[in-house]
């Protein structure tokens, strides 16, 4: 069988990222079954499981993609010159977290936070480092 490509395994790991949040938003991350998000792929479990062993491997790159587009957006606003005002940075946060709900496919927002949900961290998460550090580069906190 012909080795995948770099792209074609990205776009099927991303695949089965968009495909567990469509499921994470619909029905919060604990309600979610690592079945419920193989079935929503259409792909088979072995193909899902060389990408993530379980389901807690996929809420943890969501959560590291959730982290890192923050973080570009923290970074973004630091490399500016002037630096923003408080209200443009506030303006893009909460651009940002309007692009999030305006996906018609999922809800960022609801796959961050469900209403009645007790918590969205994964225990074994909270003690590992951050993936990605926010620094601006040679330049001074504005």
């Amino acid at each position: 069988m012909p080795r995948l490509s770099e792209q074609t395994r990205e776009k099927r790991r991303q695949h089965i990222l968009t495909s567990a949040w469509r499921c994470f938003s619909r029905d919060g991350f604990h309600a979610t079954s690592i079945e419920d998000v193989i079935a929503a792929t259409g792909m088979s479990s072995s193909a899902v499981y060389r990408y993530f062993r379980s389901k807690e491997e996929i809420i943890r790159a969501s959560a590291e993609i959730g982290v890192a587009r923050v973080g570009d957006i923290f970074v973004s606003l630091l490399e500016r010159d002037p630096c923003p005002t408080p209200a443009e940075t506030l303006a893009v946060l909460v651009a940002e977290l309007y692009a999030r709900t305006d996906n018609p496919d999922y809800d960022m927002s609801r796959v961050a936070c469900r209403p009645g949900q007790r918590r969205c961290a994964i225990p074994s998460y909270t003690n590992t480092p951050a993936p990605a550090t926010v620094t601006p580069s040679n330049r001074s906190l504005c």
